[in-house]
């Protein structure tokens, strides 16, 4: 869980300039908001936002699930794995729901 918490945090940090660009760019006129949407409409988009997606919402989740073992809750061993398995699960079940692959 350490390592992915890592992973996604260095992740966003690489790819948050790439999506303000794509914001910003978006802004610019109706045609270039056209390119956007095309382009996260693209598979290739679909799958860039996803993992944009995933990180932020394992990042997010694992950092809560970590605060809350800092102040001493979770820390026995049988509840400590389910949490973990419980952010393996709902980062990229929230990323899918946000991408609009699946609806809850």
């Amino acid at each position: 869980m350490s390592i992915a918490h890592r992973i996604s945090g260095f992740f966003l940090c690489l790819s948050l300039p790439f999506f303000i660009a794509l914001f910003h760019y978006s802004l610019k006129s109706q045609a270039d908001f056209q390119r956007v949407y095309q382009f996260l409409s693209s598979i290739a988009g679909t799958i860039t936002l996803f993992i944009f997606l995933w990180a932020i919402f394992h990042h997010l989740l694992a950092g809560i699930r970590y605060l809350l073992i800092d102040m001493g809750y979770g820390v026995e061993r049988q509840i400590y794995q389910k949490t973990a398995s419980q952010v393996i699960i709902l980062a990229p079940l929230f990323a899918l729901i946000l991408c609009g692959l699946i609806h809850p």
